[in-house]
């Protein structure tokens, strides 16, 4: 089997930083990943801007470090982040190779590390320190080409054609089974926009409103949906009569990375800081 190689795309910021970096490509090599960075792979003398081109065209994968500082050189096409964007934004356009380009939030929030290209992509989440480990693994799985996918399809059961199988019952039915929610939200992680898929998403957030799979459907629609004002509103409500737990932590976090000025939520991270 051919050992992917992934492009490490990142700013120099400051020693912390390029320590992390530099520590995450040695786990993506101990785990069978050919990482390419710039700390091991460039010299004096060498010519940064060819390295650069070679790096993100020949690497089957680009991993993207997002950061404020990130965001500000890719979104002003800056110094070599922004050399580097233009490299990338044309070579999606060109060639539609968008799964190529990983993005990974090491800043706080999305929305204010993420350069402007990237804002609506789905991304791996290394913010936290230590980062969680599941985020790791979903970066592995998918450098590795390894992501669960789809069953194949069935045959086509008369009932499915009838609207009335997508009522609230008929979801609450399969929906509780492990198996339909593995299904359901493969499905939409591939295709973020289907309103077959999100419709049915949204009537099981209502025929469920406890536990800890609402959060989960929830949060995988308003990641792809997030100035969705009905998903918001009902993430807004959840917090209220969910006052403890860890789960508020991720809906609060969720909506406020994407309202990072909003009072209201601030107000509440705060009284939650002081308890």
């Amino acid at each position: 089997m051919k050992v992917p190689s992934a492009f490490i795309s990142y700013r120099w910021e400051d020693e912390e930083h390029k320590l992390w970096v530099r520590e995450l490509a040695t786990k993506l090599s101990s785990d069978g990943v050919n990482a390419v960075l710039d700390q091991w792979e460039t010299a004096p003398g060498d010519q940064l801007a060819e390295f650069m081109e070679s790096a993100v065209r020949d690497s089957n994968f680009v991993l993207i470090i997002c950061t404020p500082g990130y965001k500000a050189k890719a979104d002003r096409r800056e110094g070599g982040v922004g050399y580097e964007g233009d490299i990338m934004t044309a070579e999606v356009f060109t060639q539609k190779s968008r799964r190529k380009f990983i993005p990974i939030l090491r800043g706080k929030y999305w929305n204010e590390s993420a350069p402007s290209w990237l804002l609506g992509s789905y991304y791996i989440d290394l913010s936290d320190e230590p980062y969680r480990e599941d985020g790791y693994e979903d970066l592995l799985s998918t450098l590795h080409r390894r992501r669960e996918i789809a069953p194949p399809v069935g045959p086509a059961v008369s009932s499915v054609d009838n609207d009335s199988s997508l009522g609230s019952g008929s979801i609450s039915a399969s929906f509780d089974s492990t198996e339909w929610q593995r299904i359901w939200k493969t499905l939409i992680d591939r295709n973020p926009h289907d309103e077959y898929l999100t419709d049915i998403g949204r009537r099981w957030l209502k025929s469920h409103p406890e536990g800890e799979q609402w959060v989960v459907v929830w949060r995988t629609l308003i990641e792809w949906n997030p100035h969705d004002e009905y998903l918001a509103d009902i993430g807004r409500r959840w917090l209220k009569s969910h006052p403890e737990g860890e789960q508020w932590v991720v809906v609060w976090r969720t909506l406020i990375e994407w309202n990072p000025h909003d009072e209201y939520l601030a107000d509440i991270g705060r009284k939650r800081l002081q308890k």
